[in-house]
């Protein structure tokens, strides 16, 4: 049986830290490959928590967004952004969230600003390093939605900033179907089952990919329909987009178990760019990376 796989527009998801180190080019075409049966690893689900977990993507880049809401505050943030000289992805919790207090209309606008110290977090060109990141939410509050627009500010050591977009956004609390966590990178990663729970519809995930050549490929990466069986699920697949100069090949190996309130597994990417005499000109490869979600 095939499966189809998509990754959204590199346009749309991929930053750089160097020219020519990754796939800027490659044109993200449909393409379908046949689901390997890749054993699963049995994992235990997170234990459960008192908070109302939402998750779902923003509306430019369909980069995931995962919000938790306990005792009338936004408790946890985890999101992923991108601007034109930079990348950054956080996994923010209680006190680091500022002003997250949800008033009696919904309403909340919160703030999270963070010291850079992890280099791996910001990917940028620019000549004076990353030392700061204010995140802005704002958002209003329902009992199965929240709402909102949220955006990102890198300062750099001289003075200058650069932005990220203000993503809209309209994610979803339904614990029956919507998960949402975080990696072993800080990336946020949503799943969303088919309504009868026969299998994962949607995977939002970001991740980071160290190159051979130096920089890095960023992606925040959208795949489909991995089948559940007995809440376990995996693949190993490969997809090929054609590039000006180099053909850009993503390999996936992707393990996981989900129950009715969790889950856990890891992932690995490589990609490669090859010429046309089939030479690899580029590699740039993820590792193993973990991730764990709830509803």
């Amino acid at each position: 049986m095939l499966r189809i796989r998509i990754s959204i527009p590199a346009a749309c998801a991929l930053l750089i830290a160097a020219v020519g180190a990754a796939p800027a080019d490659a044109a993200k075409d449909l393409s379908r490959y046949r689901t390997s049966g890749a054993a699963t690893p049995a994992v235990a689900a997170p234990a459960a928590t008192s908070a109302r977990l939402y998750a779902g993507t923003t509306s430019y880049g369909l980069r995931p967004l995962v919000l938790e809401v306990r005792g009338g505050r936004v408790s946890r943030m985890v999101a992923q952004y991108g601007g034109e000289c930079f990348s950054y992805a956080h996994d923010a919790r209680g006190g680091e969230i500022r002003g997250a207090t949800v008033s009696r209309a919904g309403r909340v606008r919160a703030t999270v600003r963070t010291t850079v110290t992890n280099a791996s977090s910001i990917f940028t060109n620019a000549s004076s390093a990353a030392v700061r990141v204010d995140e802005r939410l704002t958002a209003t509050v329902g009992r199965r939605f929240i709402s909102g627009s949220i955006q990102a500010t890198v300062t750099f050591q001289d003075g200058s900033t650069c932005k990220s977009r203000s993503e809209s956004f309209r994610i979803e609390h339904d614990s029956r179907r919507v998960y949402g966590g975080v990696t072993s990178q800080e990336y946020p990663v949503v799943f969303e089952l088919e309504d009868d729970g026969s299998e994962v519809r949607h995977m939002h995930f970001g991740w980071a990919a160290e190159c051979a050549t130096g920089g890095w490929t960023v992606l925040s990466d959208y795949l489909v329909d991995f089948p559940l069986s007995g809440g376990a699920f995996g693949d190993v697949f490969t997809q090929e987009y054609p590039g000006q100069t180099l053909t850009w090949r993503y390999g996936y190996d992707i393990k996981g178990r989900v129950s009715r309130t969790g889950g856990s597994g890891r992932f690995q990417v490589d990609v490669a760019g090859v010429d046309a005499a089939g030479a690899v000109q580029e590699g740039c490869n993820t590792k193993v990376v973990t991730w764990s979600v709830r509803t």
